[in-house]
């Protein structure tokens, strides 16, 4: 056990600390003393090698911190260039929700091995668990020890990773050093767990995440880390708060940056079609089938796969997306062959508690360990206030860049106070619907855009709906409004022959808004108008007139709402 001098000094360091990172680093060093005192008096004293440990903080599961030390550095940091803190695997960390207590990997026997301070005979027992492990090259040990308080939930865990292959198949020294890492590591549990994170540096945190606030800045590092994993990533969070965009950002970042990012969100995607979405199908496998058609998984190939919503995949389907991610391998519908999914790597979104899934019965347990590999908890907008002006510019300038060609287009400050004073339930979507209806109103209000473009604060609380000196018929005149100039900017892209598409969210009315005046300036030409709002993959789907009825239905609600008649000439689209 450390010596009264050394404990004194770690106090200390830990009093002294003003941030988890700092309490991390002090712990750990701490901790690489102890078992060089160990190892020199073991049999393995010149053949083992200390190569680093980890602060890993997972409340519930989701990572709060992570500072990994080098053996031989001075300062602790998540962002090690090289660096690979996930060689404790996840079956690790399921070990210690169950069991919470010491446990060593031997990563050449491949093994998981308890330790317990004694049996009722005085003498150290192992108990075989089964592992998975990635391990770094040259590693063949890895303590883990638990972070907890009594009584309470498992907090994290701090992990020690050495090399001595002489040592392979035994316990190495882990049964003399366990009291006394394990007492190390119950002094620092306090301040780890209430020490506020360091935050990166803006620069490094703008280049992954283009605006960034306090919160998550803390969990750039650990981003950072998670893009080079193959493991899969699990991103949970409300709807809206950004998950396909960090899904997208971490793809960005990653090894397979150069292949394709595929997404999938299954809430659009119905039970019935789900496994042929995912895997694709042969010619003639179902009514309607008319060619061969690779799936998701298939066009991901050597890329990423973001499957958002994934509580709402079929019972079947979990079986199939769980044997894939077991074997690597899947089938087409209507096909006897195997196909590999090639270094395809997984991220996958949710705004469920699928503990709770798990529970109803509604999502297989097994696929949920598979997926809960890696994990971030996205907060939602309201905790994250300080991004919220960033974020407005960023979308404002965005659209400003897509329909224009000159000029810039600024947010006033008036503009930004009300916008910052709102809740957003909706998150980032709701937030960038409110800057689409802005932009749209803004520009209508000025006779050259292309001059630049300002946002006022009457053009925000247009799109927020909460002028109070509007009524009914104002709001619908200015959504009109604002729905024909979207339109007709739309058009002029498509007659110039570049790429049209309107990037509008299909539950926000003022995409039912655009939609109904193209079908009334166009007379009802189905195949232009899709060309215009961007749903000519619909369209060649035969999903066009679905999606246009369910559209301009809830415009008709939103017309309802007001005390308003819903137009004659639209009525015919919606029945």
């Amino acid at each position: 056990m450390s010596n009264p001098q050394r404990l004194e000094g770690l106090l200390r360091h830990l009093s002294d600390a003003a941030s988890f990172e700092q309490a991390a680093n002090a712990l750990l060093k701490e901790m690489f003393a102890e078992l060089e005192n160990v190892i020199g008096a073991s049999e393995y004293s010149q053949c083992a090698n200390i190569f680093r440990g980890a602060v890993h903080l997972r409340p519930d599961g989701t990572y709060r911190g992570l500072s990994i030390l080098e053996y031989g550095q001075e300062e602790a940091n998540a962002d090690a260039a090289g660096s690979d803190p996930f060689a404790v695997s996840n079956a690790a960390w399921k070990f210690l929700e169950t069991e919470a207590s010491p446990l060593v990997i031997d990563v050449l026997e491949g093994k998981l091995t308890q330790l317990r301070d004694t049996d009722e005979n005085g003498a150290r027992t192992a108990v075989d668990k089964e592992p998975l492990v990635a391990a770094n090259p040259g590693i063949t040990h890895i303590f883990v020890t638990p972070i907890s308080f009594p009584s309470l939930n498992l907090l994290g865990m701090v992990s020690l990773e050495v090399s001595c292959e002489r040592a392979a198949g035994t316990s190495f020294v882990w049964p003399e050093a366990l009291e006394a890492l394990g007492f190390l590591v119950r002094i620092a549990a306090p301040y780890l767990v209430d020490l506020p994170h360091t935050v990166s540096d803006s620069t490094a945190v703008g280049d992954f995440i283009p605006i960034t606030g306090k919160r998550m800045a803390q969990l750039v590092p650990m981003l950072r880390v998670y893009s080079h994993r193959r493991e899969t990533l699990l991103i949970t969070g409300p709807s809206g708060a950004g998950k396909s965009r960090l899904a997208a950002a971490i793809h960005r970042h990653s090894p397979h940056a150069d292949g394709p990012f595929q997404t999938v969100d299954l809430l659009s995607v119905p039970d019935n079609l789900q496994m042929g979405r995912l895997f694709g199908w042969n010619r003639g496998s179902f009514t309607g089938a008319d060619r061969d058609t690779p799936g998701e998984v298939e066009r991901a190939s050597a890329g990423t796969l973001f499957i958002d919503e994934i509580d709402k995949l079929s019972l079947e389907a979990q079986a199939g997306l769980l044997r894939l991610m077991e074997t690597r391998y899947y089938q087409r519908l209507g096909d006897t062959r195997e196909r590999q999914a090639d270094d395809v790597r997984f991220i996958i979104g949710t705004n469920t508690d699928l503990h709770e899934a798990v529970d109803q019965g509604r999502f297989r347990e097994d696929l949920f360990y598979r997926i809960n590999v890696l994990r971030v908890d996205l907060p939602p907008l309201s905790e994250r206030r300080d991004e919220i002006a960033g974020w407005a510019n960023h979308m404002a300038k965005r659209r400003h860049r897509e329909y224009e060609e000159s000029g810039e287009c600024q947010v006033s400050a008036s503009a930004t106070r009300t916008l910052t004073l709102q809740q957003w339930p909706g998150n980032l979507r709701q937030l960038d619907n409110v800057m689409v209806r802005a932009y749209a109103f803004a520009t209508a209000d000025d006779a050259n855009p292309t001059d630049g473009v300002i946002i006022q604060e009457k053009h925000v609380r247009q799109a927020l709906g909460v002028d109070e000196s509007s009524g009914a018929d104002d709001a619908i005149d200015l959504l009109e409004k604002a729905g024909r100039a979207l339109f007709e900017t739309a058009l002029r892209r498509v007659q110039m022959g570049l790429e049209g598409g309107l990037e509008l969210r299909s539950n926000d009315v003022l995409f039912a808004m655009v939609w109904a005046v193209a079908l009334r300036e166009l007379n009802a030409d189905h195949k232009v108008v899709a060309d215009v709002i961007g749903r000519a993959k619909s369209l060649a789907a035969r999903n066009y007139h679905k999606d246009m009825r369910r559209e301009l239905g809830r415009l008709k609600e939103f017309y309802d709402s007001l005390g308003r008649e819903f137009p004659d000439d639209l009525m015919e689209h919606v029945d």
